[in-house]
C-alpha cells in the first residue's frame, strides 16, 4: 500500500503556458531563442542544485536579453509568467492528505522559485514538506535525488508513488523501485490511485 506520493511542479501542480516562459520572452522581445536557452541549459542547472546564486547568474546576461527592468523585477515576471495553480490538483492533495497519504512536492527549483512556490503559492502548507533540487543538491534526473528523499521519508520505495510529466524523471524514479506514472491529467492520476 502507497504511504506517501511525489508530485512533481511544472506540468503537474502548476499548469504549462503554451510554452515556457523563456521561449515566450525571446519571441516578445526579439532575443535570439538560443542566447536565453544557453543559459537555462548551463549556468541555471547550477543554480537548481544550489552551486550557484540565481541573482548573480543572470545579472549578467539580462542586458543581452534587452531587459530594461530590474534583475528582481524580471524574476518576478518570470515567476508569475510560468506559473498557474491547477486547482484540481491542489484539491486531489487536499483529500488525500485527509485521508491520511502523505503528500511532497518533488521539484527541480532554484531558491528564488522554491520560495515563491512554498510562500506565496502556498505549496509549503498544501504539502506534507517540499523537495526542491536547490536544497538536495541533485536534479530530478539523477538517482541522489529520489535516494536522499526516500532517506527522509524512511520508507521503502515501493511505498512511495511519484507523478511527473517528463519520462526520464519517472524512469529514474522506477529504477529505484519507487511506483512512478508518467502524468497525463488529473482523471488518469485518480484512475491509477
Amino acid at each position: 500500500m502507497i504511504k506517501a506520493i511525489l508530485f512533481d511542479a511544472d506540468g503537474v501542480m502548476l499548469k504549462k503556458q503554451g510554452v515556457w516562459f523563456s521561449l515566450r520572452y525571446a519571441k516578445e522581445r526579439g532575443v535570439p531563442p538560443e542566447k536565453i536557452e544557453a543559459f537555462f541549459k548551463g549556468a541555471f542547472r547550477d543554480v537548481q542544485t544550489g552551486r550557484g546564486d540565481l541573482l548573480q547568474e543572470l545579472a549578467p546576461h539580462l542586458k543581452g536579453w534587452k531587459w530594461d527592468g530590474t534583475i528582481e523585477e524580471f524574476v518576478r515576471a518570470w515567476q508569475e509568467g510560468d506559473t498557474v495553480v491547477d486547482q484540481e490538483m491542489v484539491e486531489l492533495v487536499r483529500r488525500l492528505r485527509g485521508n491520511g497519504i502523505r503528500c511532497y512536492l518533488a521539484t527541480d527549483q532554484d531558491s528564488y522559485r522554491a520560495r515563491y512556490i512554498s510562500e506565496t503559492l502556498g505549496f509549503g502548507v498544501l504539502f506534507d514538506d517540499c523537495f526542491f533540487s536547490y536544497e538536495i543538491g541533485h536534479r530530478k534526473c539523477e538517482k541522489e535525488f529520489f535516494e536522499i528523499i526516500l532517506r527522509r521519508l524512511d520508507l521503502p520505495a515501493e511505498k512511495v508513488a511519484y507523478w511527473d510529466d517528463d519520462q526520464e524523471n519517472v524512469t529514474i524514479a522506477l529504477s529505484l523501485g519507487i511506483q512512478a506514472r508518467f502524468f497525463t491529467g488529473i482523471k488518469e492520476l485518480e484512475k491509477e490511485l
